[in-house]
């Protein structure tokens, strides 16, 4: 066999390649026993590729066990990662622009996406015409190249093709960029080797030449769109009600006290605790019983345990000694001392709840309560408005969230945004615990819908029949440097 000696083989002035697919990557059902045949440059494979313990990666692994040996006497080493199955030349006289690897759906779901892999030989030719067959193609680091070297590389496509450079693949100043290629005009590089980064460096163009002829590369681009889902509020909120977006839980609060992690969103000052007051106007007699917040408090001559009040002939003291018998023993109300010989009884947590919290004497002696057996009479507990909660949801969302921006909708609604652009963002889980409340669904993206951005690089240009796009930075899916001009007719 021959050696091509590229330092001292002249190149032909243009190479031209149709190039093809090394890469398949497995997919369809994981059912078991669904075959595909692999062909590689006219070779069949000597064992059919199979689903195996319904894994995909399982049938990549096994079908390059079977057939290493097989595909290597013919010059190609095959192996697998994940499910994807990559095909490389044996030896240093042959590249991947050689390969052209098939897959046929033998029975069953089983096939696989094809990618090619382009590698820019410097001892073939200064010039490259390359025609993509594939719907993806990566860039391979350059070979038989001389430092300064320069090579201009046009790349067509007969449909669609993404393409993705590698490292050592430079593209207006950008490592690992990717950009489509299509039938409407070749994508042209101009660049030249970098012996010391072992990189090829260049500049793109997007051109047809005929004399002094030039057409812009066709395509309308779009900028991301961030994700959002609309929360409306139909009522009050109450402490401990939530909204989750995603991992990030906001809680409603009127009490101080949220669950460990969770975003807090401080109502207090739009919510009132309800109070009711006990009145001692004489000594109580002892085994005589009141009821407050639940809880059974029995007089006694000197209290020995909880749920026990120690008597007083004296009224102020005697409000002394409930005021410390309660804040010993519940955790739901506040007591406090009133006017004269009173105490008021405070529910801990503001709301409508503290309403129904229990204020009874059972026939105490010189001991009186307000209501009807419940807190509120003193002072009736109010729930926080929804006219009162949509600016503070807003204002604690945005600050306390690493993933959205809150925003006022219409009326009591609030509008939750993602704040990286993107499809990414529809999947984004969006649910409430509120009673008062509705999301306009289980996830973002209903609101508004996430967006990928067309990928550019800086000053990229395209157009379309009715506009003329630019990229005024490079744009990823999810930014949005992409500005247009309305074409008009001369």
């Amino acid at each position: 066999m021959k050696y091509q000696d590229p330092a001292n083989l002249s190149p032909k002035t243009i190479q031209k390649i149709t190039l093809k697919a090394n890469i398949i990557t497995l997919s369809g059902s994981t059912t078991n026993g669904h075959t595909a045949n692999i062909t590689i440059n006219g070779i069949l494979n000597k064992t059919i590729c199979t689903i195996a313990s319904t894994s995909l990666t399982t049938a990549a692994t096994n079908w390059c066990a079977a057939n290493y040996d097989y595909y290597k006497v013919k010059g190609y080493l095959v192996t697998s990662s994940a499910a994807v199955i990559t095909v490389l030349p044996a030896h240093s006289w042959a590249t991947t622009n050689t390969i052209d690897a098939t897959i046929v759906t033998g029975t069953g779901t089983l096939t696989g996406t094809l990618t090619g892999t382009l590698t820019v030989d410097g001892g073939d030719a200064p010039v490259w015409e390359v025609l993509f067959t594939t719907a993806a193609v990566n860039f391979a680091t350059p070979v038989n190249m001389r430092d300064g070297q320069t090579v201009k590389i046009a790349l067509s496509s007969s449909t669609s093709t993404t393409v993705t450079t590698s490292a050592y693949v430079y593209i207006n100043g950008y490592s690992v960029i990717t950009f489509t290629v299509d039938t409407t005009a070749p994508y042209i590089l101009d660049a030249f080797y970098d012996k010391t980064t072992n990189r090829l460096v260049g500049q793109s163009k997007e051109t047809v030449t005929n004399s002094i002829r030039f057409a812009v590369k066709g395509g309308t681009p779009v900028n991301a769109v961030a994700a959002a889902g609309l929360l409306t509020l139909a009522g009050v909120v109450v402490d401990g009600e939530t909204i989750t977006v995603g991992s990030e839980v906001f809680e409603i609060d009127t009490d101080g006290v949220v669950v460990a992690g969770h975003v807090r969103v401080n109502v207090a000052a739009f919510a009132v605790a309800a109070q009711g007051t006990i009145t001692v106007a004489g000594t109580p007699v002892a085994a005589e019983t009141m009821v407050i917040a639940g809880r059974t408090y029995t007089f006694r001559a000197t209290r020995a345990v909880a749920g026990e009040i120690t008597i007083s002939a004296t009224g102020s003291v005697q409000v002394t000694n409930i005021i410390a018998a309660v804040t010993l023993d519940s955790p739901t109300v506040v007591a406090t001392a009133g006017a004269g010989t009173t105490v008021v009884i405070t529910a801990f947590t503001p709301g409508t709840a503290g309403n129904a919290i229990t204020l009874v004497e059972s026939a105490v002696t010189g001991v009186s309560v307000d209501g009807a057996g419940t807190l509120g009479t003193t002072r009736a507990g109010v729930d926080c408005t929804a006219a009162n909660a949509d600016g503070v949801i807003v204002t604690a969302a945005t600050a306390g969230s690493t993933v959205i921006a809150a925003t006022q909708g219409a009326s009591t609604s609030v509008l939750f945004t993602m704040l990286v652009k993107g499809v990414a963002g529809n999947a984004v889980g969006f649910s409430k615990s509120m009673a008062h409340a509705t999301v306009d669904d289980a996830h973002l993206g209903v609101a508004v819908v996430g967006v990928d951005g067309t990928v550019g690089y800086p000053f990229e240009i395209l157009a379309d029949a009715t506009n003329l796009y630019m990229a005024t930075a490079a744009n990823t899916i999810s930014t949005a440097n992409w500005k247009k001009l309305v074409v008009q007719t001369i």
